[in-house]
């Protein structure tokens, strides 16, 4: 259990991030951002990554999440890819929870982008350096309004992205590696989860490069659209 005091007042108000709902006036408060790196086996080919038998993780900080239909790409990268993914929204939170369990945990679901600065992230691997910078910078997680589908798993579903119209990124949900489930499961015996948090399950084969000018149209069967001109 986590205490928390209430004797005393903080120095001061740290932001926060909400998001929209779909058909809803209320809004979702964003906790921590997790993300997978590579759950599908296409993307780790195009990629050249080795799969292992965990799943590999990083985070993106709260204040990178952002629901916007303009972005204005990064002056210190020269290559930002698109990488669609099937966002999941916790509700509740726990620790060790069971596999059989999970699904009670969920709120709902929201197509997300995982904007990464490629030529960063490429550098920083080739010098053995953690390649964080390359995904933590000011609106890189863009997301759809959320889609509340309490108890739901999504396993069979379309996840698609274009660009000006031209597909770039074509799959099915039910080719992940690691399903829903288990990623709440694995994420859950590392560390306590709590409602707001959001998983990012990783990104299908097609990343590639976005420039201004673009319109990028993203989207997961049954969930919200998210489309951003790029500028």
């Amino acid at each position: 259990m986590v205490n928390y005091s209430t004797s005393n007042k903080t120095i001061f108000q740290i932001p926060s991030t909400s998001l929209k709902i779909n058909g809803s006036n209320s809004l979702y408060p964003v906790g921590r951002v997790f993300c997978i790196g590579t759950n599908y086996q296409n993307h780790a080919v195009e990629m050249g990554s080795n799969l292992t038998s965990e799943p590999t993780f990083f985070m993106k900080p709260f204040n990178s999440v952002c629901q916007i239909d303009e972005l204005t790409l990064p002056d210190n990268a020269k290559n930002v890819h698109h990488e669609v993914e099937l966002v999941v929204c916790l509700k509740a939170g726990g620790k060790n929870i069971n596999l059989k369990d999970a699904k009670k945990y969920i709120y709902g679901y929201a197509v997300g982008l995982d904007l990464t600065k490629r030529d960063v992230q490429n550098y920083l691997k080739k010098n053995k350096k953690s390649w964080e910078l390359s995904k933590v910078f000011d609106f890189s997680a863009p997301l759809s309004k959320i889609e509340k589908l309490e108890k739901v798993i999504i396993d069979d579903n379309e996840i698609s992205l274009k660009i000006n119209g031209v597909v770039k990124q074509k799959s099915n949900i039910s080719k992940m590696i690691y399903s829903v489930e288990f990623l709440i499961s694995y994420l859950s015996k590392q560390m306590m989860l709590f409602p707001g948090d959001l998983i990012f399950t990783g990104t299908p084969e097609g990343v590639g490069p976005i420039k201004q000018g673009d319109l990028v149209s993203a989207k997961i069967e049954g969930i919200s659209e998210l489309e951003i001109k790029i500028f």
